[in-house]
């Protein structure tokens, strides 16, 4: 469908989403989980829907917590990124200016064979009953990404945990003042 953009700081998204009911309901799900974040203070603005870059680090977020059913470590990074440049990694990210959205987690992490077919709708390894979601987060979390233009890389290793990195391309308008970014608008 159609979606409005707006000028954001992804930065307020976060910050937002770790507020949010549905983030103290993933902690309350698991309880050993911990969220640690490192963004950026200068980070650039992006075009985009604030709603949906919220269910983006939702889907996110919850699938790096479910790979971790003994708990751990979520760490959640926004930053600037010059990319001098083409990253060939799960995505071809061309050269240019972006706004890296990162999440890392210490789970189970994801077998070279299953890699190429995570954002497929029908795809899961998700355990009846102990997922809380709907077996789309993946393919949501694809389809925000091509709407606002941006990429993914993905760095993991079975046992060791995975890395996902969206790059969003910056957007160098200032943000309105008058844009609400109470939780409630997500």
């Amino acid at each position: 469908g159609v979606i409005k953009k707006e000028v954001t700081n992804l930065n307020k998204v976060v910050e937002n989403y770790i507020r949010s009911p549905e983030f103290q309901n993933l902690q309350k799900r698991n309880p050993d989980m911990r969220l640690e974040t490192a963004n950026s203070p200068d980070l650039f603005n992006v075009l985009c829907s604030g709603y949906n870059l919220f269910k983006l680090i939702m889907n996110l977020v919850g699938n790096a917590a479910e790979s971790m059913p003994q708990g751990g470590l979520i760490m959640l990074t926004t930053r600037n990124c010059y990319l001098d440049q083409t990253i060939m990694g799960y995505d071809t990210i061309p050269e240019g200016e972006y706004v890296m959205l990162g999440v890392k987690d210490q789970g189970s992490g994801i077998a070279p064979e299953d890699m190429k077919k995570i954002f497929e709708p029908v795809y899961t390894k998700k355990v009846m009953g102990r997922s809380s979601g709907t077996g789309l987060g993946m393919s949501v979390i694809w389809g925000i990404i091509k709407d606002h233009q941006g990429f993914i890389d993905i760095q993991s290793q079975l046992g060791q945990g995975t890395l996902m990195q969206v790059y969003f391309p910056i957007c160098r308008q200032p943000e309105k003042t008058n844009t609400p970014v109470a939780n409630d608008q997500y």
